[in-house]
């Protein structure tokens, strides 16, 4: 299994329009070529942005999908054409998973989505530390997946957190600091970590993850 997050960086004032051709790229991509996990816009952080998260099962399945929709004229004389008047332009991130994803219960979630780059070659020792807090964070913060980067960014981990509410991440996020022992985790982790960056993103009505 493999994970790709796209984000689309949006002109101002496009969000509206970005956002109706993306729900139609649902339509477009086959479901046995890929899944859309979930889709969000940006509310903290980089802004006019729409992120999506796409699995497959390897990267020969992403490649099919890709030549599967060059073939198709409706994305290729529709999707795209339309999508070039609302969007600057697209990065794209291919992950490996290091937990299966973790659906939040409940909708309206507030989704805060970490990503640091780390000291050289250490991305897997960060991934190894998270993965190991796992249940120290289970108490305080709802994980809904860790991931190292292999296609865009080189040494990065990124992991996505999933709350009720923003005051619900200020109140959980405060206990969780105070722990002892995800204190201990913490400092650790500091040693691998050369920038972090992070972004809240609220779900679109029609994500799979809400």
């Amino acid at each position: 299994m493999i994970h790709e997050l796209q984000t689309f960086a949006v002109k101002s004032g496009a969000l509206t329009e970005m956002l109706a051709e993306n729900q139609s790229a649902q339509e477009i991509a086959r479901p046995d070529l890929g899944t859309l996990e979930g889709a969000w816009v940006s509310e903290i952080g980089l802004l006019n942005r729409v992120w999506n998260l796409w699995s497959y099962q390897d990267l020969n399945q992403r490649q099919e999908m890709l030549e599967a929709l060059a073939k198709d004229s409706r994305w290729t004389e529709q999707y795209l054409l339309s999508l070039s008047a609302c969007v600057l332009r697209r990065d794209s991130r291919v992950m490996t998973p290091l937990t299966p994803l973790k659906a939040p219960e409940g909708t309206g979630n507030v989704y805060e989505y970490r990503y640091y780059r780390t000291t050289l070659a250490n991305a897997p020792k960060l991934a190894e530390l998270m993965t190991e807090a796992i249940p120290t964070r289970a108490g305080y913060v709802h994980d809904i997946g860790m991931w190292t980067t292999e296609i865009g960014t080189l040494d990065e981990f990124s992991h996505m957190v999933a709350y009720p509410s923003m005051a619900a991440r200020k109140e959980r996020r405060s206990a969780m600091v105070a722990d002892a022992e995800w204190s201990r985790i913490h400092k650790e982790i500091t040693h691998y970590v050369e920038d972090a960056r992070v972004e809240l993103m609220l779900p679109v009505a029609w994500s799979a993850l809400r």
